[in-house]
């Protein structure tokens, strides 16, 4: 279903600015604005753990497997297998520019709730796909996946131990399979469904077996480029825990949440690979409230108090962000406020050294019945980033908020 323009909100301006305390200068800003601690709403009824696969959380510990697809049919890549396991898998990773890994990714913004490890060797191939199956496999992603997930059976990969819950199928919830492939040098990645023939003419996808298996898969997986950018692979594999893009107006380079969210636009131009291959920033707290990642603390728009928000990268920061609500307008819009600085960068409190500017970001929220966004058609998704100084729709001059500014009503 779709709108013909968002609802504007009906709640009265929020004062914020920042005050800077000596001894905690960059671990949190103190932020006067009107609201009050009582409230009778409760995290669910903002979306809290709302965002799951197959009805389970990204919570805990979860089994990946890499696939290493050489489509060039040249046996190489840009960089050895090694490489690609750090990348994904080693949290004190240090090979690719300070990076680290995915997985140090999601432990920091989860806080120690979710994190991956290797499923088996944790890394296969580099496998190679006949002509024919190589020719389909550069045409259709969903057929290159699916044709990946074969070719590693055949190379010794047993999917039958992360049949967790015994069903005779492995599905994304129980494994998550990224795939790298070198037919291209540029960044690029996409969350597929897997499945060897293609998608069924209604554009849904079946259970498939792979060779000598004793299991079937359902799975969604993560195409990537042999050179994708970190962001980029972060992007993708959060989709398989359920994120949604938040791009603003499809087919347009709207990216109204910028680099304050992993999941705008991250691809980068060949010509800015090199010097941003490694770029580093956090999910948004919306997306951390809808896994389950953070609780925020939830204030009604109606009277005078002062809240502290920690650093979003803190590990004590799972209380950190501040929902704003009017009870006459209901829980199905709010605001969702955040503190982000790239200033705390060290040990398990990075990943967010490429952030644009520090401040307090200020997410307008708007949910369907369920809880989950809504596609507002040349408008883009009902959870957007409003800047300073008019709370615009990404496209005020400075998106996060900054000492002294208050907003317009």
């Amino acid at each position: 279903m779709t709108h013909p323009h968002p609802p504007p909100p009906r709640a009265p301006a929020v004062a914020l600015f920042f005050v800077r305390r000596l001894r905690r200068a960059l671990w949190c800003a103190a932020i006067p604005f009107f609201a009050t601690a009582g409230t009778a709403a409760t995290l669910a009824d903002f979306g809290h753990e709302n965002m799951t696969v197959n009805g389970k959380a990204a919570l805990g510990v979860r089994p990946a497997v890499i696939i290493l697809l050489d489509l060039a049919n040249s046996g190489t890549f840009s960089h050895p297998s090694s490489y690609y396991g750090e990348y994904v898998f080693n949290p004190s990773n240090t090979t690719t520019a300070g990076v680290r890994s995915a997985n140090g990714f999601l432990l920091a913004n989860s806080h120690g709730r979710f994190s991956i490890a290797p499923a088996g060797v944790g890394i296969v191939g580099p496998v190679q796909l006949s002509d024919s199956d190589r020719m389909a496999a550069l045409g259709d992603d969903v057929k290159k996946a699916g044709l990946a997930i074969n070719a590693a059976a055949l190379a010794g990969f047993n999917f039958a131990p992360f049949d967790s819950d015994g069903n005779g199928r492995v599905t994304t919830d129980e494994l998550l399979i990224l795939i790298f492939d070198n037919s291209s040098t540029e960044d690029s990645g996409a969350a597929r469904a897997a499945n060897p023939t293609g998608l069924n003419p209604d554009t849904t996808f079946n259970a498939f077996t792979p060779p000598g298996s004793s299991v079937s898969m359902l799975v969604h997986t993560v195409i990537l480029t042999q050179n994708v950018s970190f962001a980029t692979l972060c992007h993708e594999l959060i989709h398989l825990l359920g994120a949604k893009d938040l791009y603003g107006i499809w087919g347009q380079k709207t990216c109204y949440g910028g680099k304050y969210t992993v999941m705008s636009c991250t691809i980068l131009e060949p010509a800015d690979l090199a010097t941003q291959e490694f770029n580093t920033f956090h999910l948004d707290a919306w997306h951390k409230m809808q896994l389950g990642w953070v609780e925020p603390r939830i204030r009604e728009i109606s009277a005078s108090v002062v809240e502290t928000i920690t650093a979003a990268q803190s590990p004590t920061a799972t209380d950190a962000p501040v929902i704003l609500y009017d009870p006459a307008h209901g829980t199905d819009e709010f605001f969702l406020l955040e503190y982000r600085t790239n200033q705390i960068n060290t040990g398990s409190l990075g990943y967010e050294d490429d952030l644009p500017s520090n401040g307090l970001c200020i997410w307008h929220v708007v949910h369907d019945g369920n809880k989950n966004l809504i596609e507002w058609e040349n408008i883009g998704q009902s959870v957007w980033l409003a800047g300073q100084p008019l709370l615009g729709r990404g496209q005020d001059s400075r998106m996060a908020w900054t000492s002294a500014t208050i907003t317009p009503p």
